[in-house]
């Protein structure tokens, strides 16, 4: 490092690529999930679809009634699902927020007022 880096330069450049990091592990991880959640009832719709226009019987039609619990159980689940994805875009956003030279200027200004 140079002589001339300051102590606001050094944590919030640690800390900014460290929220940067984890914004991008949290949404990646929300994506890569949502979609595999998704495509498992893309695949589940495409078993069906014989029994939805009739070209099957399907013998177990009165088993396979959504309930209410079936129903909160999938919606928590991607409401959990977005919040991962937004809580990861909003940290990253304060990684970049925390690296810009606004800043790390107003903290210079602030630990070296005179």
């Amino acid at each position: 490092m140079s002589d001339n880096t300051s102590l606001a330069e050094i944590f919030l450049g640690f800390g900014g690529r460290t929220a940067q990091v984890l914004g991008t592990v949290f949404t990646a991880a929300g994506v890569l999930y949502a979609i595999n959640k998704s495509s498992g009832h893309g695949i589940s719709v495409l078993e069906t679809l014989p029994y939805w226009l009739g070209l099957k019987t399907d013998p177990k039609a009165d088993e396979k009634a959504l309930t209410r619990k079936q129903l909160y159980d999938e919606s928590t689940a991607y409401g959990k699902l977005l919040l991962l994805i937004g809580s990861g875009v909003l940290i990253k956003k304060f990684g970049t927020w925390a690296l810009s030279e606004g800043t790390v200027g107003m903290f210079n200004a602030f630990l070296y007022k005179k």
